[in-house]
C-alpha cells in the first residue's frame, strides 16, 4: 500500500466548532476549550509518538500509514485493519447519514433540525472527527480517550450555537454500529469492541453533559 493518504482524507476539515474573528468572545473561549481527545493520556508514550498524536489531533487529521504503524507497534495493536478503516471513513459517515435520513427524512426539510444544509454538513463533519479520535484510541488500546472539561465545553458550545444534539447523537449511534460491524470483519473482536466502546462512550458523555446542563437550569 502507498505510504501517503489521498488528499481528500488528509485535508483539514472544518467542524461545527469553527470560529472566525467576528465570533462573540464567549463562543471563541468555548471553541478554544472544546476538546474531545484527551492528550493527557499520551504522557506514557515515547515523546516522538506523543508529538505525532497531539499534532494530528490539533490539525484535525487522521494518521498517515507510518504514524499509525508506529503507534500500533508501541501499543501492541494491529495497524492494518485501522489503516483500512481510515480509508473508509467518509463512506461510513455517508452510510450513517443515509440511515439517519431514511428513518427521519424530516430532519433536512425546512423546519427540521438539520436544515438548512450547512447545519447538516456540520453534523456529518463532527461525526467524521468523532470517528477519527476513536481510531486514535483504538490504536492506543485505550477505552477512555475523552477530555472531561473539553467535552463539557463542547456540549455548551453546541447548545449555544443550536447544534441539533438529538440528531447528532442518532447519527453517531448509526456510525458506531456501522463502524463496529466493518471493524469486526477486519480485526480481532477486541479491536472492534474497543472502537465501538469509544464511540459509545462519546455518545454517553454528550448525553450526560446535556442532562447536567438541563438540571442546572431547573
Amino acid at each position: 500500500m502507498a505510504d501517503r493518504l489521498p488528499n481528500r482524507l488528509i485535508r483539514q476539515e472544518r467542524d461545527a466548532t469553527s470560529v472566525s474573528p467576528s465570533t462573540p468572545p464567549n463562543l471563541q473561549d468555548l471553541a478554544k476549550r472544546a476538546q474531545v481527545f484527551d492528550r493527557n493520556i499520551l504522557s506514557d508514550l515515547p515523546q516522538d509518538l506523543s508529538k505525532v498524536l497531539a499534532s494530528a489531533d490539533a490539525d484535525k487529521r487522521i494518521l498517515n500509514q507510518n504514524e499509525l504503524t508506529a503507534v500500533c507497534r508501541w501499543a501492541g495493536t494491529d495497524a492494518e485493519p485501522l489503516w483500512i478503516l481510515q480509508g473508509l471513513m467518509h463512506p461510513l459517515v455517508d452510510q450513517a447519514k443515509a440511515e439517519l435520513l431514511r428513518q427521519h427524512p424530516e430532519l433536512t426539510l425546512p423546519g427540521g433540525e438539520l436544515h438548512p444544509e450547512h447545519r447538516a454538513e456540520a453534523c456529518w463533519r463532527d461525526c467524521f472527527h468523532f470517528l477519527r479520535v476513536s481510531i486514535y484510541g483504538t490504536a492506543l488500546d485505550q477505552d477512555d480517550i475523552t477530555h472531561s472539561e473539553g467535552m463539557k465545553a463542547l456540549v455548551e458550545l453546541y447548545e449555544l450555537v443550536n447544534v441539533p444534539l438529538p440528531a447528532l447523537l442518532d447519527a453517531l449511534e448509526h456510525l458506531r454500529r456501522i463502524s463496529t460491524d466493518v471493524m469486526s470483519g477486519l480485526a480481532s473482536g477486541r479491536q472492534a469492541a474497543r472502537l465501538g466502546g469509544i464511540l459509545g462512550s462519546i455518545c454517553e458523555k454528550i448525553r450526560n453533559e446535556m442532562k447536567t446542563d438541563e438540571a442546572s437550569c431547573q
